[in-house]
């Protein structure tokens, strides 16, 4: 969470999950940025935060899904398009 003047203005999670090979994999979602707050470098300030604490913790990878529209942004991070990613929304 990203605080300025007591008012959230960024957040992010970030879900650890072990993988059948070994080591654990960290996966980075629901990052996001007020409007009012963004193109001032919180979202990337905020991804290396989530990916240092995955580094941290001995993950050995970091996984996002996004849209086409901010692959760039996430490529900037260091990220790289490896394929497609669906889901199946349960509720």
């Amino acid at each position: 969470m990203v605080l300025l003047d007591e008012k959230v203005v960024g957040f992010g999670s970030l879900s650890i999950g072990s993988r059948i090979r070994g080591g654990d994999i960290a996966y980075i979602e629901d990052v996001v940025v007020d409007g009012c707050y963004q193109k001032m470098g919180i979202g990337t300030k905020l991804v290396q935060h989530l990916t240092d604490l995955s580094k941290g913790i001995g993950c050995v990878s970091c996984i996002l899904c996004s849209s086409d529209e901010l692959l760039e942004f996430y490529s900037k991070s260091g990220f790289e398009k490896t394929g497609n990613c669906m889901r199946k929304i349960l509720i």
